[in-house]
């Protein structure tokens, strides 16, 4: 074994547990730590002819080995994310009698009365007759920033 080897090696048994930590602390779990501790390692390796001149290199495995563990959450996190909206919308029970009766009864008046009733019926919620009605208020619209409204000149 050449002596860069032999460093590597003393290198590797003095920092492992110190390295296995700092990715424990982000990971929060052991396998996952030890899994980016190693990959961290075996990015050092190559290097090795010029970490071994930092004066601290167990501080550039730790760094990376903390990267590889964020980039690691960060995967799972995304996934994660991607399943919840993947996956099939719940079921919801079928209405009742009387939401059948009233969406019926709802559906046979004029537009003008339908409109009025479904407006008054819950403002906070749509009705479950509610549709989009063909009278949109035209005219100009209040600018959604502040800062794009017109300003007026000072008189």
């Amino acid at each position: 074994m050449g002596t860069a080897e032999q460093d590597f090696t003393a290198f590797y048994d003095a920092t492992w547990s110190r390295t296995v930590a700092c990715a424990y602390a982000v990971t929060g779990e052991l396998a996952a730590a030890e899994d980016v501790a190693q990959d961290a390692y075996a990015k050092a390796w190559p290097r090795w002819s010029k970490l071994r001149t930092y004066d601290d290199p167990g501080a550039w495995v730790r760094q990376v080995a903390t990267r590889q563990a964020i980039s690691r959450w960060r995967r799972l996190r995304t996934a994660n994310r991607f399943l919840q909206r993947s996956r099939p919308p719940e079921t919801t029970a079928p209405p009742d009698e009387t939401t059948v009766a009233l969406v019926s009864a709802l559906r046979q008046l004029p537009e003008a009365q339908g409109r009025a009733s479904s407006s008054t019926t819950s403002p906070a919620s749509p009705s479950p007759t509610s549709r989009p009605w063909s009278t949109v208020p035209k005219g100009p619209s209040k600018p959604v920033c502040p800062a794009a409204a017109p300003r007026s000149s000072p008189s």
